[in-house]
């Protein structure tokens, strides 16, 4: 069974939206939203879809602290993979069987998607210094690991 977990802060105008395409998997799927102490009307706007267990934590723990409790939650659930999926529109649904592909072959233990590696023109777009950011938590990286990462944020 497959948990899609959802780490949110303050996204009271996109969490509906991003229930509502996430909804459109298939139906063994269970949608976690992690409202990661929002001030906000995201937890409000989350539990009005009826869509997905909605996780309210009491003091913002950041997206890693979300999404481990998203996870705790969906091995609670018996969920057996797992895809965390931004709360701001920021992903697309459509890419997530393929991200699964791998792991239902035994391919690989986990997969990292990325946003630079669309062939689309009009892919993702980035403020001149989060790029700049970006581009420095790469290399970080690469002497780190000796691997490339190219979505590391």
């Amino acid at each position: 069974m497959l948990a899609v977990i959802i780490p949110c802060y303050n996204e009271q105008y996109n969490v509906g939206r991003v229930l509502d395409e996430l909804t459109l998997l298939n139906s063994d799927t269970i949608l976690v939203v992690v409202n990661d102490a929002s001030t906000d009307l995201t937890s409000q706007k989350a539990k009005e879809t009826n869509k997905a267990f909605v996780i309210d934590l009491p003091i913002n723990l950041g997206v890693g602290g979300a999404v481990q409790t998203g996870i705790l939650k969906a091995l609670r659930l018996n969920a057996t993979q797992a895809v965390k999926f931004d709360g701001d529109c920021q992903h697309s649904s459509e890419y997530i069987k393929d991200l699964l592909k791998p792991i239902l072959q035994n391919e690989a233990d986990i997969v990292i998607g990325s946003r630079f590696l669309s062939e689309e023109p009009d892919g993702f777009k980035s403020s001149f210094f989060r790029k700049i950011g970006i581009k420095l938590l790469q290399v970080f990286t690469k002497i780190l690991t000796g691997k490339v990462i190219t979505d590391p944020t």
